[in-house]
């Protein structure tokens, strides 16, 4: 494949890992962000959501806080069946 000379990402190789160095710096900036916010909220209104599990496309039903979209555990036979049949 031949280099596109008007493409300045490929050109610049120290450009590219300068930019991603800053986008993994600020996702993991974001990340702790939202585990404060995570840890200090009460999961006052919770909902059943499926939650991606792995990295093979599964799912799994889960109790997700509605403020700060933490999971907070599995649902009760009880609480699925409300869910299924909502």
């Amino acid at each position: 494949m031949e280099e596109n000379e008007s493409d300045p990402i490929s050109s610049q190789p120290q450009e590219i890992s300068s930019t991603t160095q800053k986008i993994v710096n600020e996702i993991k900036a974001l990340e702790k962000e939202l585990e404060g916010i995570q840890t200090s909220c009460t999961h006052q209104k919770q909902s059943l959501k499926n939650c991606p599990i792995g990295s093979d496309n599964s799912f799994s039903l889960r109790k997700v806080c509605d403020d700060c979209q933490m999971e907070i555990g599995y649902p009760s036979p009880e609480e699925i069946n409300k869910w299924v049949s909502s």
